[in-house]
């Protein structure tokens, strides 16, 4: 009678008995001694089921957080510990603490042996208060295959199943996937789901499972097996064939530069992208990038030197005739750059992916030209009612926006050119790789320069006057001393500065002092000759490994900046176009709000593989990654909430 008792969470003894680990000879004496307890609930709607794979046997350590002896592959099961969170000592509950994996030993002490003895009177069918069912479990916590085979034959419709938030488990498998039993949790879901398109099935967010790996997949290079385990994930999930969707290209995006690096090379990726980009939207909106930025730097050169004269002599020079036009076009291609910026800016909040915005470099690169182009086209457009303007000010303003326009020029050839991107790449993947030489550079010419000072500092040769506004040294002559540059500490500093670049100068120059002499030597030999030979071997190294090895990635990784780009504005303006529509079909009336008829508020378009748009229903609810399936009121064995104590999402 006592196996029928509920404590105050609804747990029965089988609930209490799986949660912890019990072997599967109690769990089976539990089960033939009150078979009714195997789809009995607790309060939160949660099954013995549900419970089993809290055990410490139903899963596989985090990637990175525990050790992994076993290779995993599709044709061995083997069942995994979990450390759920962070790891920590055993506590009873879920058996932390334990990264030895085990075989089944043939006594029905396996997991799938366990799953199976659970699942027999449709406990697998049977939903949490969450809407999550055994299988979501499983695949959020990551088990073998031969469990999930065993979920699946008792509900095949487990795997395309979603919970209250819309999440399939391949959702909940793509969130978990650094854990290192993902890759066969996914492999399984991909083989049994092919056909089903659960690669392209959207939660309430409209986020695909992609976008759930990218949010979650933020791992230092000190985690390798996670990395490992999530590379592996997504070359599955993109070897699946997902549908080259807005949202797709969004997510891809948004994955960090370690697993984009790894996506963007994939067959897949790369025929969507090209079957993109040679559509007629991104190719005419491409060509107008560069007339436009063409038009901007030449008239922008033309009109600034007149202006320029005109800002320093307004007495004696005036502008040219039709001096207006130029700066009109200028002005007009800022306009276009400015409404290009802000479509994309609208197109990327409606996809709710306006953080890949943010995170953008380029974008800021984009808004300083739209800003310095309009100030300037400004203040010559109305010279007259800027007189007030610094003439020296706007004479370097106009030098530093030239240099932020010829670097929108090469961001824009990096966008288009093969050579030109991993050239430019190569150039920043250089500068990025130089941070030590850079320091221990620094520090040498500081101390030369420093030194060259000291060794001069009240020497009669840096005893100066002036004669006919020409610097002298009455105490030496010849061309040795003119214009010496050890007396101050900042000339000191550009002159060790310019001899490192082949400046060399006069060696009589340092004849005064033997000191500044072998100063002078031992410079040569570590800056010059020695630093500057470390210099070329650290370019040549590292140019070499983004031609040879990094090439494709920086030319796919810039050609799906722009293709996503493009798609969400395409995506944005035919949403526009389609609630016109809609909106005129009812009259302009209430009813008409931005959806097709009868669609729920908040729907928003969406755009499939090559065909018309599909709507998609939003919702307030976040997709989080900070539910968990386990979770209850209270438990035995020391484990007081299994929300806390089984962490699935990070």
């Amino acid at each position: 009678e006592t196996v029928t008792w509920q404590d105050s969470n609804g747990w029965l003894p089988l609930h209490h008995a799986c949660a912890n680990g019990a072997s599967g000879e109690v769990l089976s004496t539990l089960c033939d001694a009150y078979p009714e307890g195997k789809i009995a609930q607790d309060r939160r709607q949660r099954t013995p089921l549900h419970f089993a794979f809290f055990r410490a046997d139903a899963a596989a350590p985090a990637g990175g957080e525990g050790g992994l002896d076993e290779t995993l592959d599709t044709d061995v099961t083997v069942s995994f510990d979990d450390d759920f969170s962070s790891g920590g000592p055993g506590n009873g509950f879920g058996g932390r603490g334990s990264n030895r994996s085990r075989l089944s030993d043939g006594t029905g002490n396996s997991m799938a042996d366990i799953v199976s003895l659970l699942s027999d009177t449709g406990a697998a069918r049977l939903p949490d208060e969450g809407g999550m069912l055994p299988m979501h479990y499983a695949c959020a916590y990551g088990t073998s295959t031969a469990v999930l085979d065993v979920l699946q034959g008792a509900f095949p419709e487990a795997i395309v199943s979603r919970e209250h938030k819309g999440r399939t488990p391949l959702h909940l498998a793509m969130v978990n996937a650094h854990r290192a039993a993902s890759p066969a949790v996914l492999r399984f879901l991909l083989s049994v789901g092919k056909g089903r398109n659960i690669v392209d099935v959207a939660d309430n967010e409209g986020h695909l499972p992609l976008y759930l790996l990218a949010m979650a997949s933020r791992f230092s290079p000190d985690q390798p097996e996670a990395r490992t385990n999530a590379a592996r994930c997504l070359r599955m999930y993109l070897d699946a064939g997902p549908k080259a969707s807005a949202d797709f290209l969004s997510a891809l995006q948004a994955l960090p530069e370690w697993l984009r690096d790894t996506a963007v090379v994939t067959e897949h990726v790369q025929k969507v992208l090209n079957r993109k980009i040679v559509r007629q939207f991104p190719t005419s909106i491409l060509m107008m990038d560069g007339y436009f930025l063409l038009i901007i730097i030449v008239c922008f050169s033309y009109s600034s030197l007149y202006h320029i004269d005109y800002q320093f002599d307004r007495a004696n020079s005036q502008l040219p005739n039709g001096w207006q036009i130029p700066v009109v076009m200028q002005i007009v291609g800022g306009g276009y750059f400015l409404l290009r910026e802000m479509v994309q800016v609208v197109a990327l909040v409606n996809l709710g992916t306006f953080r890949s915005w943010l995170t953008d470099s380029e974008n800021y690169l984009d808004v300083t030209v739209i800003f310095l182009v309009f100030y300037y086209g400004a203040l010559m457009a109305s010279p007259e009612e800027f007189k007030g303007v610094n003439p020296a000010m706007f004479r370097n303003g106009i030098a530093v926006t030239q240099l932020v326009l010829y670097s929108a020029v090469i961001s824009f050839l990096k966008s288009t050119l093969v050579d030109f991107a991993v050239f430019v790449g190569g150039v920043f993947y250089v500068v990025r790789g130089m941070a030590a030489f850079a320091v221990c550079l620094s520090v040498f010419l500081l101390a030369f320069a420093q030194m060259f000072q000291i060794v001069y500092t009240g020497d009669p040769l840096c005893d100066t006057e002036v004669v006919d506004g020409e610097m002298i040294y009455p105490n030496h002559t010849g061309y040795c001393f003119e214009d010496f540059p050890h007396c101050e500490f900042k000339f000191s500093l550009l002159k060790v500065y310019t001899m490192m670049m082949g400046e060399i100068g006069d060696e009589c120059r340092y004849s005064t002092s033997t000191i500044a002499w072998v100063l002078y030597i031992l410079y040569a030999f570590l800056v010059v000759i020695l630093l500057s030979n470390v210099l070329i071997a650290i370019v040549t190294d590292s140019f070499g490994v983004i031609r040879n090895e990094r090439a494709a990635m920086v030319f796919w990784s810039n050609r799906l900046d722009f293709v996503a780009e493009m798609d969400a504005i395409s995506n944005f303006m035919r949403l526009v176009v389609f609630r016109g529509m809609c909106n005129k079909d009812q009259g302009g009336g209430p009813g008409g709000g931005g959806g097709p008829p009868g669609a729920p508020p908040g729907s928003r378009l969406q755009e499939t593989a090559d065909g018309p748009a599909t709507v998609v229903s939003g919702s307030a609810s976040h997709p989080g990654m900070d539910g968990s399936p386990g979770d209850a009121d209270g438990g035995a064995g020391g484990g007081a909430d299994a929300e806390d104590e089984h962490e699935t999402f990070r």
